[in-house]
């Protein structure tokens, strides 16, 4: 639209302050011929574009079983939970990844550990995992060796991510149902020992590498001190802290979501409690006129 104009942000930011993008459909888009052009008209790399106008991440995140056709009827659930694409494989994230590091951006890789989208309401057991039902330990086994691969293949490629995100807005729980959308009785304490496992792997492949649990809400107090409870405090290996940074999603016209002051609370906490707080996703609408 022409009559859209966003002004920068006048503060001044530090070096380190995440000024981050989403661009985990990048790929995908450009594969259905979307072309992306600067604030001049000129056509280039859209990260390029995101370096040149101030951004320094970008998030990118991975399905597990890409390969699977899903469509409307994959698992009786609907479209809304089970996207008919395969947009978020391995081999899109590292070309991703790749363009970007070498405009200078640092990568968060985010894990949904799910066949598609994640959310509180959305935690599906992946198919590929779904002899691990009732067995937590074979399962944390998985959860380590995926990770693992996944870390190893975008090392190998020197595109290592900068900071992993271990899940999406799990804060009510990893893998509540069955690809096909059957209740799990899987616990707190399982879903937080499969992160452990993960957190493990990604500390021994990529030392410096930070890691993020992530929930949403962002501004609901009861929320974080669950989720500090339930995983964040969970995230240890003997004397070794296995997460840096908790994340938290943050969308205003959302009343769950709380005030913009609940928000700088718990971001606070979250800083108090000697964690780094992300805003790892935001959105609101440029006008609320239909």
């Amino acid at each position: 639209y022409e009559d859209l104009n966003i002004q920068p942000v006048a503060a001044s930011l530090s070096e380190d302050y995440m000024r981050g993008v989403d661009a985990s459909e990048v790929k995908a888009l450009e594969e259905c011929g979307l072309k992306f052009y600067d604030s001049d008209n000129t056509e280039k790399d859209v990260f390029e574009i995101f370096a040149n106008h101030g951004v320094n991440w970008v998030r990118l995140r991975i399905w597990n079983d890409y390969t699977v056709a899903m469509d409307s009827t994959y698992g009786n659930l609907g479209s809304a939970y089970w996207a008919p694409y395969g947009w978020n494989n391995l081999s899109r994230t590292i070309n991703m990844a790749k363009r970007a590091k070498a405009h200078g951006l640092k990568i968060l890789l985010d894990f949904h550990y799910s066949d598609t989208w994640a959310d509180p309401s959305k935690q599906f057991l992946p198919e590929m995992w779904s002899d691990y039902k009732d067995n937590p330990e074979a399962l944390a086994k998985a959860v380590a060796s995926y990770t693992k691969e996944i870390v190893i293949a975008m090392k190998e490629a020197n595109c290592a991510p900068d900071m992993i995100q271990l899940g999406n807005e799990s804060e009510g729980g990893l893998f509540k149902k069955d690809y096909r959308g059957n209740q799990l009785s899987l616990s707190h304490s399982d879903g937080a020992a499969c992160l452990v496992e993960a957190a493990k792997v990604i500390r021994e492949l990529l030392p410096k590498c930070k890691i993020m649990l992530h929930m949403s809400a962002g501004g609901d107090a009861n929320r974080l001190a669950s989720f500090f409870n339930n995983y964040v405090n969970k995230m240890v290996d003997g004397e070794t802290k296995l997460c840096d940074a908790v994340g938290l999603s943050y969308y205003p016209f959302y009343s769950s979501h709380k005030t913009l002051d609940n928000l700088v609370t718990n971001c606070e906490t979250i800083k108090a409690k000697g964690y780094e707080p992300v805003i790892a996703e935001i959105s609101y609408a440029y006008s609320t006129t239909a």
